[in-house]
This record gives C-alpha cells, structure tokens and sequence, in this order.
C-alpha cells in the first residue's frame, strides 16, 4: 500500500478494518476508509512534530513533541487545539481515548494528562521517567516508559507498579 508521503509516520489508529488515520512527523496525517489502499491527506492540523494520533467514534485527537494537542469532529477538515491547564510539557508522546470526550495524554518527564471535553488537565503521575505508551478504557489506565517504569490508574490515582526486574 502506497501512503503518498515520504514523512516518518509516528503512528497509526482505526476505528475498524476499512476506516483509520496515520500521523506524520510534519504534523500532518493521512485518512482511509478502504483499509489503507488509498490514502487522503489531512493537513494544516496546527501541529509539527506530530507523536501520535487516536481515532474513536467521530473524534480525532493527534500530539505532537513539541507539547501540543488538537482535535477534530469532522474527520480531520479543521482542528482546533486543545487547552491544557497545567505547566508546559516539553513533549507529548501518545494518546489514548476511552471515549469521544475522554482519554489520557503522556509525555516526557513523567507527564499525564487527562482529556476531557477539550481540555487537559495534569495529574501526578508519581514518576519523572519519559511515558511512552498509554491505554485508557475508562475505568483503568496504563502508561508505560523509560527505565522501565509502569504506573496503573484504577481510579484511585496513578501507582507505580512493580516490574519484577
């Protein structure tokens, strides 16, 4: 399959088999709704350096390193950037969402976010290690990260968990 771009792609998200987006490090990403065969470019996301990108039910949320996050309800024609409370994160490096209107942001220096509706808020994560990988599904959470640090949210805040290593 052909992607029509000779960008680094960061990463990849689908709802289903046919319908899904690719973030590129330009900030930009490309759309398919037949698997992958063709490919439709989305641009002026507002983001360089994109990190990632999440697709679920009508939204699209996308991160980039350089501590930004935008999203867009009308399959990529415009973006809008989320507002994010908190200190400045120095780099944004994935994205989960739970829901259209909820889901967890991570970064450097232990940093997490939480999406909702818009917004960002910071939590405490309990760890200064880079996160490199989330899920949220709502009623858990993982972020995984350098030195091989884990911390798990069931509700109650964010705990280190414990590697056996």
């Amino acid at each position: 399959m052909y992607s029509n771009t000779n960008s680094d792609i960061t990463d990849i998200s689908f709802i289903d088999e046919l319908t899904g987006c690719v973030s590129l490090i330009t900030g930009e990403c490309l759309f398919t709704t037949d698997g992958g065969n063709s490919w439709i470019p989305k641009l002026n996301t507002g983001l360089t350096d994109a990190s990632s990108v999440q697709v679920l039910n009508g939204k699209w949320l996308m991160t980039s390193a350089d501590g930004k996050v935008v999203e867009s309800s009308n399959l990529g024609a415009t973006w809008q950037q989320v507002s994010q409370g908190g200190s400045a994160v120095e780099s944004f490096t994935a994205s989960s969402l739970s829901s259209p209107t909820s889901g967890l942001v991570v970064g450097a220096n232990g940093a997490i976010y939480r999406y909702t509706s818009g917004n960002l808020t910071a939590e405490s994560s309990g760890t200064t290690a880079n996160l490199n990988a989330v899920i949220d599904n709502g009623s858990w959470a993982m972020a995984v990260g350098d030195n091989a640090n884990i911390v798990k949210n069931s509700g109650g805040g964010w705990n280190l968990q414990s590697t056996g290593t």
